[in-house]
């Protein structure tokens, strides 16, 4: 009986390693397509804040508030707007001069919508040295 429960135990264990690693590839494979599609660095970035456009309305407009005030102070964070439908509107919303400092972007050809990686919460990618550590969703006060 206790070898069944720790076979158990150690393969939920292993499978759910395995789905960490398979976001964690999708996640690199992201942070790779910002730098070469957009030619943008992003060693000098510790986590990337991604934020969807659509999923949970109130996390998301809780997370776009938070990174619009704290900005200053999220220096070493990179942040990008994906699934983005109206420009005009999120433009209205974080205003211009938001949207045009150095770590903002907008991920205009949803690279992150797929489905294996995407979320309908905002998403944070710790990173160094331009590399994928750990995945989480944002949470916030």
């Amino acid at each position: 009986m206790k070898i069944k429960t720790s076979l158990i135990i150690a393969a939920l264990l292993w499978s759910s390693c395995r789905v960490q690693t398979s976001n964690l590839q999708i996640a690199q494979q992201y942070l790779d397509s910002i730098v070469c599609c957009l030619n943008f660095p992003i060693d000098s970035f510790g986590y990337c804040i991604v934020i969807p456009d659509e999923g949970c309305s109130g996390c998301i407009k809780k997370s776009t508030f938070f990174v619009v005030d704290k900005i200053d102070s999220l220096s070493k964070h990179l942040v990008v707007f994906t699934g983005v439908k109206d420009m005009k509107v999120l433009s209205m919303t974080v205003g211009k001069k938001f949207l045009s400092r150095e770590n903002v972007l907008i991920d205009s050809s949803d690279m992150l919508k797929d489905p294996a990686f995407s979320s309908i919460y905002p998403q944070v990618i710790e990173m160094e040295n331009g590399k994928a550590l750990r995945i989480s969703t944002l949470r916030l006060p």
